[in-house]
Formats: structure tokens, sequence, C-alpha cells
């Protein structure tokens, strides 16, 4: 009722006029805000030359709403919005399966530590994410997968999670607090235990809250660049010779493990590369494979990828002088036993020699 009556208050000049230089303000700040968005949407249907002319909303030559095709397949922003998109999803799906959970328990029982982890996690949202890029970076950069795509991905999903994991909590952890608890003691008395409660009973009435934070989440995750600068994508620049030998042997890439993607322009990402190549980044692979091509464009694309692989998968064996433990070369023949052809390298030499115990003792001199 005293919603009610405060909705029907009659219209009173004197508050109003009070109020009127916020509603000036505020009217300035639509104003720009629309006219700055407004220019922005018109000057992309101009064309660039128009643009640096001064005549991006004059449209002199037409509305050009080929720019957004463009956009869209030549420049890779249909990746880009692709790749937001899973981080952000997956992302926070993680951030509510994680701190629900959390919040939950921190609202409703009492431990030793609920409270320093509370202070704790109001500390943590007061740490500028820029603060922790440096130590990240230095953390990422000595386990070694600077270069590794997949690894990559993982590692910055975990980032993201990470940093709202004290701001996600702390807000459901003030929803939660303020629902009865009344629920909870009648789903006890039929039986339901904490778990249940919590997932069938609490999680849904926490709907609304747990809506609004996954919304400041996504927003916050879809729009975070500096993080993704300290595990980027593996990127590589391509000349028109290049780009020409990808593009007619894309297939034998793919065949032989490669996940290649365009990245706008003359630009391509490398999600994958064959495996167990030691001692070869993966940019060093891919572009060796493109000069190799360029070098013997006489020969059968398949047999250069395959000699070429041969003699990578050769560089990486075990040599001479190489100091390994037993557990070592006793793991490294039983993983050797179980290829289709164990006696032979790629390139046909042998990897294993049958001796009888008179040819090895005439080795080492023991008899003529």
């Amino acid at each position: 009722m005293a919603k009610e009556k405060e909705a029907r208050r009659p219209f009173n000049l004197k508050r109003e006029v009070k109020l009127l230089p916020g509603y000036i303000i505020l009217l300035l700040w639509v104003i720009f805000t629309i006219a700055l968005l407004g220019w922005v949407f018109g000057a992309s249907f101009s064309t660039t030359a128009e643009i640096f002319q001064g005549k991006a909303l004059k449209f002199e030559s037409g509305l050009h709403f080929e720019n957004y095709a463009k956009a869209w397949n030549g420049a890779g922003v249909a990746g880009f919005f692709g790749n937001s998109l899973i981080y952000s999803v997956i992302s926070c799906t993680i951030l509510i399966l994680v701190c629900a959970p959390a919040a939950y328990v921190l609202s409703r029982f009492d431990f030793i530590a609920n409270k320093f982890i509370q202070t704790s996690f109001v500390s943590a949202m007061g740490v500028p994410a820029i603060m922790v890029v440096l130590p990240l970076f230095s953390i990422i950069s000595g386990m070694g997968i600077l270069n590794n795509v997949a690894a990559g991905r993982t590692v910055l999903i975990i980032l993201y999670v990470g940093i709202n994991v004290p701001y996600t909590t702390i807000f459901l952890l003030t929803f939660f607090s303020n629902i009865s608890r009344t629920y909870e003691e009648a789903a006890a008395i039929d039986g339901c235990p904490p778990m249940r409660t919590f997932w069938k009973i609490m999680f849904p009435m926490a709907q609304s809250g747990i809506v609004t934070v996954t919304i400041f989440n996504f927003i916050n995750i879809w729009n975070e660049y500096f993080l993704s600068l300290i595990s980027p994508p593996l990127i590589v620049s391509l000349n028109l010779q290049e780009e020409a030998l990808l593009k007619a042997n894309r297939k034998y890439f793919e065949d032989f493990g490669f996940e290649i993607e365009p990245f706008g322009g003359k630009e391509y990402c490398i999600n994958a590369v064959p495996a167990n190549l030691y001692g070869l980044t993966e940019e060093e692979l891919f572009l060796e494979m493109l000069d190799n091509l360029a070098s013997e464009k006489d020969k059968d694309p398949l047999g250069i990828f395959a000699s070429r692989l041969a003699t990578m998968a050769c560089k990486a064996a075990v040599k001479g002088n190489h100091q390994m433990s037993d557990r070592e070369a006793n793991a490294l023949i039983d993983e050797l036993l179980t290829l289709e052809n164990p006696y032979h390298c790629p390139h046909g030499r042998p990897t294993i020699i049958s001796m009888t115990k008179t040819e090895l003792e005439k080795k080492f001199k023991r008899i003529v």
C-alpha cells in the first residue's frame, strides 16, 4: 500500500525543479551518446575515402551494405565473435557452478574460516587485473605453453573464471543471505538432504540474482581484452606466394594434423599441428612446410609432407650420448614396439639390430 501511495503522489513542481540539473546532465549525456553512436553507425555505410574526406554521412556513392559482409567474412569478425561467445559462455557457466554453492555455504554455515574467506574475496575485488598480468605471464611462460593454442585457451578461461570469482561469490552471498531459512527448514522436515535442497529449492529461488550476476560477468568477459594478450593465439602473416601455396595444399595440411583458419587479411591462426615433433615450435613447423612446398614445386605435395615429417621425426629421436634412466629406456622400447613397423625409421634405416652372441663378442674383441 505504501508503494501504491508513493506511485500516485501528485506532481510536485518544487521537487522537480530541484532535480532539474540532474535531468539536464542526463539529457546531455544521452544526446552525446546517441550522436556518437549514430555517427559510427552512419559511417559504417560509407567508404574509407569518404570517411577521411569528412563526407561520411553524405553517402555520395550510396549506402555500402557490403561493408558488413566484408568485415564479417574477409576481416575475420565472425571468428572474433565466435571466440568471444565461446569464452564468455563457458566462463560464465563455470562461475555459476563454482560460486553459487560457495556463496550459499558462506551465507548459511558458520565455520572458522568463514569471515576470513569473505574478507579475502572483498579484498581481492579491490586488486586491478592489470597488476597480476606480469606475474601471470611469467608463470605461463615458465610452463612452456605460450605457443600451445589449446592450452592457451584453457588457461584464458581459467583466468576469466578466477578473476571474477570474488565478485560473483560476494554478489550471490548477499542474495542468499536475504532468502528466508524457512524453506530449508521445511525441506529438512520432509527429509530432503542439504545438497538437494540447494539445487532443487535455493538455486531456483536465487534465479534473479544468478541471471543478474551472469549478465554482468558476460559483459565483463566479452569486453575483456588485456588478459587475452597473456596467452595469445598463434598468428602467422603470409605473403602472396605463401598464401597461394596454403590455399592450394590446405587439404594436405589438414590430413597431416594441421588446423588452420583465416584470421583476417593475410593472417592465419594455427590451432593445431602434428604431435610428437619435439624441438620445433608450431610456427617454425608450419613455415618450414610452406618453404618445402615452394622449393620443390615439381614434386608431389603428399610426398613432400611425408618426407619432411619423417625428417623431423628422426631429428627428434634419441641420439648417441643421450643419457636415459632404465625406466625411460624401457618405456621408450615399449612404445616403439606398439608401432606398425618398429624395426625401421621413416626413412628406412634400421632401429633394431639382431646380433648373435658370437657377433657381439667379436665386437668387443672377446674372440678372434
